[in-house]
C-alpha cells in the first residue's frame, strides 16, 4: 500500500507468489524419485525451509522479475524475501518443531504448534484456512481503508495484465 504511494507500483503480487516456493522442494523431491535420481543431498519437503534457501531463492527469483517485469531489483528482492518469511512464519506456527529455518548455523528444528493442523480439507486444516482468510479480509479492509478507489476488481485486473505480461515474455524467449 505504502509503495503505491509513493512510487505508482505495486509488488505485493511478488509477496503472494513467493510464499508457495518453500513447499516446492515437495514437488522438486517427486520429480526426482520419478527419475531414479539418487544423491546423498536428496531433496525432500523441508529442504527448502531455511536460511540459505530463503536468501538463494529470493536473489534468482528477485532477478527473474526485475527482468520481466521491470521492476528494481532491490524492491524484488524485499518482496521475495518477504514472502518466503511470511511462509516460515505460518509454517513456525502450525507445526511442531519441524523445520530446521537457521540451517546450517543451527541444527535445531523449531515450531510452536499453535494451531493444530488437521489437514481435513486435503490441502491444508480448515483452521489454518480460516486464519488465513481472516487475515486475507483484514488487509483487504486496510486498504481499502486507507486507498480510496482502490477495489478487489482493481486487483484482479493487476493479476490479468501480470498474466498477460509474462505470456508475452514466454513468448519472446520462444521465438529467440
Amino acid at each position: 500500500m505504502i509503495f503505491l504511494r509513493y512510487t505508482g507500483k505495486d509488488p505485493s503480487w511478488i509477496i503472494v507468489v513467493m510464499t508457495s516456493i518453500p513447499d516446492s522442494d515437495y514437488v522438486v523431491h517427486i520429480i526426482l524419485k520419478a527419475f531414479n535420481f539418487v544423491s546423498p543431498f536428496m531433496i525432500h519437503h523441508g529442504s527448502f525451509h531455511n536460511v540459505i534457501s530463503l536468501i538463494y531463492i529470493s536473489f534468482i527469483a528477485a532477478l527473474v522479475f526485475s527482468k520481466i517485469l521491470k521492476i528494481d531489483y532491490l524492491t524484488a528482492v524485499m518482496c521475495s524475501m518477504m514472502g518466503i518469511l511470511l511462509h516460515f512464519i505460518e509454517d513456525f506456527i502450525v507445526y511442531p518443531p519441524a523445520y530446521m529455518y537457521l540451517y546450517p548455523f543451527k541444527m535445531t528444528e523449531y515450531g510452536m504448534n499453535l494451531i493444530p493442523e488437521t489437514r481435513d480439507l486435503g490441502i491444508a486444516g480448515s483452521e489454518v484456512l480460516l486464519v488465513g482468510m481472516l487475515l486475507l479480509c483484514i488487509s483487504i479492509g486496510i486498504r481499502k481503508y486507507f486507498e480510496k478507489g482502490w477495489s478487489v476488481m482493481k486487483y484482479v485486473n493487476d493479476w490479468m495484465h501480470i498474466g498477460k505480461m509474462v505470456k508475452y515474455q514466454v513468448e519472446l524467449l520462444l521465438i529467440r
